[in-house]
């Protein structure tokens, strides 16, 4: 064999051993930083935090994370593309919701060293309480009272021999908040169980009812008040355990919340609001379950009347029905809403 070719395949044999040791040395890095980032460990736990569904625009609110159980030593990072505070490092934190109507997010981020992060996010509209700001759609009487209690001004109207409130009680007193958000009480009004609305009191007779939560001179309505409120509104004399047809058509407002429209489409109820009633479909809620049902397909009232010692009646309006029927259910758990009445002066 010739020399030269010789060293050459010496070489080659050469350069195939280096090849192969630093092939080798390359693999065992990847597969040391592959193993690396197999073991790095995560936070135990899962970031939360409390945010109301509403809040009003331009309001101060503070957040605070929690849930991470390990390890001790977590900070925070709070972030949001919309509001003036897109980065901020802090446990609690203070923001200010938007300055417009919409829908945003917020979102927590934890960080420790030497392990992964874990996020948590939580959506939130922003309304605008004022007149004709969020709500839309609905009448504003010419009357008005002023709640001694905190301030808060009711529209009235007058509907057969009684004065009516002409939106859901928000006395804070008692009740809680639609999504348990307080930026809409003064357009939806709270949700009260049968005994917070009455103090556990059924009442009877014309403007005879117990005031419960209502304001001082008012009362939540018994089942003649009730009864009052059809007769005048259908035109011809009603019972209060009637379904009293086309009383819930004329008793409810076709209103818009953030420029969505609160009732669903219906053919059988236009939701005409003849009287200024402004029926509005904000549901139920349970109390034991912490949970709302029913937004935008049914309204629902108590009467003051009590049935034995765990159910009471209520009146309903549904979405796709121009009546106004009667229900009863629990007093302790369901909360629905109240309107207050007096005798008409």
């Amino acid at each position: 064999m010739h020399i030269c070719n010789l060293v050459s395949d010496q070489s080659m044999k050469r350069t195939f051993s280096i090849l192969a040791i630093m092939l080798l040395a390359v693999a065992v890095m990847v597969s040391c930083e592959k193993e690396e980032d197999e073991t790095k460990p995560y936070l135990t736990g899962t970031v939360t935090f409390d945010l109301p569904s509403y809040l009003c625009m331009g309001e101060l609110f503070t957040v605070k994370a929690t849930g991470i159980n390990y390890p001790k030593d977590v900070t925070y990072r709070w972030y949001s593309q919309v509001m003036a505070q897109d980065s901020v490092y802090a446990n609690p934190a203070v923001f200010r919701a938007p300055d417009s109507i919409g829908l945003f997010s917020l979102t927590a981020t934890a960080y420790s060293p030497g392990f992964y992060t874990s996020a948590g996010s939580r959506s939130f509209y922003t309304v605008d309480p004022s007149w004709n700001g969020s709500l839309r759609g609905v009448h504003r009487s010419i009357h008005s009272f002023t709640d001694s209690r905190d301030g808060r001004s009711y529209g009235y109207v007058r509907i057969g021999s009684l004065d009516w409130m002409t939106s859901n009680l928000a006395y804070d007193g008692a009740g809680v908040s639609f999504m348990y958000s307080p930026a809409v009480d003064g357009m939806f009004g709270r949700f009260y169980t049968w005994d917070e609305a009455t103090g556990g009191i059924s009442g009877a007779g014309l403007g005879q009812g117990p005031q419960g939560v209502c304001p001082e001179g008012w009362s939540v309505p018994t089942s003649e008040d009730w009864a009052d409120f059809a007769t005048a509104v259908t035109g011809s004399p009603q019972e209060f355990t009637g379904r009293w047809e086309g009383a819930g058509e004329k008793a409810s407002a076709s209103a818009t919340f953030n420029e969505d429209r609160m009732w669903a489409y219906s053919p059988d109820n236009g939701h005409t609001n003849t009287f200024g009633w402004n029926g509005l479909p904000l549901g139920s809620c349970s109390i034991a379950n912490t949970a709302f049902t029913g937004y935008g397909k049914y309204g629902f009232w108590w009467s003051s009347a009590g049935i034995g010692n765990d159910k009471a009646w209520f009146r309903y309006i549904f979405e796709d029905e121009g009546a106004f029927p009667a229900g009863a259910t629990n007093r302790t758990d369901f909360a629905a809403g109240v309107r207050c009445v007096r005798l008409a002066q």
